[in-house]
């Protein structure tokens, strides 16, 4: 599946593009974004970010993972990225923000557009995402996103010691429970 452009109030959402990667490496290369991740490198260089946005056009196409670059609607310029993954039926959430960029409701706005697409599109039962315990602000986003705490997932972090993350749900029965006929119909046609 190519992937589509979503736009919200204040944001498109589009596909990841080559001239992105010195936004994306800058970006998501301060250590107060990449020490909240699991998958960003530390440091995170220009050559990296390219590799992850060659690699992102494949796995859309191959239903694996869409990430999208999260632009804002005046100035299009690129603010973080939001995406999911599939595993089976389950997809998992993830998203980042440069830094300059949070705590103006980005991540939500962008998050709830992400979510719904998936589960118009690719159709999980349900989707996962988890945060380190000091990395309050993402779970107040996945609670306005209207994600569960489900408990700790214990992993091997960046220095291969083991430590817990909070891990949350959203069952798509539960989140369809929130639309409404005319949203699911947004959702629709705003991807294709």
């Amino acid at each position: 599946m190519t992937l589509p452009t979503l736009t919200t109030s204040r944001l498109i959402l589009r596909a990841l593009r080559d001239t992105d990667a010195q936004y994306v490496a800058e970006l998501a290369g301060e250590w107060a974004v990449a020490g909240n991740t699991g998958r960003i490198p530390f440091p995170y260089t220009e050559i990296m970010a390219a590799e992850f946005i060659a690699y992102q056009s494949q796995a859309a196409k191959d239903g694996r993972e869409w990430v999208f670059a999260v632009c804002r609607q005046d100035d299009a310029s690129l603010l973080g990225c939001v995406g999911v993954s599939m595993e089976g039926d389950v997809a998992e959430l993830g998203y980042w923000f440069g830094q300059q960029h949070w705590g103006q409701g980005y991540a939500t706005e962008a998050g709830r557009a992400v979510v719904d697409f998936a589960f118009v599109h690719a159709r999980p039962t349900r989707i996962m995402s988890d945060h380190l315990p000091a990395n309050v602000a993402s779970g107040q986003v996945l609670d306005k996103l209207g994600f569960e705490f489900c408990g700790l997932r214990t992993v091997n972090w960046r220095d291969g010691q083991a430590i817990d993350l909070l891990q949350y749900q959203l069952n798509c029965t539960d989140w369809a429970k929130t639309q409404t006929h005319e949203d699911l119909y947004d959702s629709v046609s705003a991807s294709q």
